[in-house]
């Protein structure tokens, strides 16, 4: 995840059901 990115906002799943943990 880039520095702009929250952890709150990594570990939130998303609609596609897939976590936005190390995705730019």
């Amino acid at each position: 995840a880039r520095p702009s990115y929250t952890l709150e906002a990594a570990y939130t799943p998303r609609p596609g059901g897939v976590r936005d943990e190390r995705c730019p």
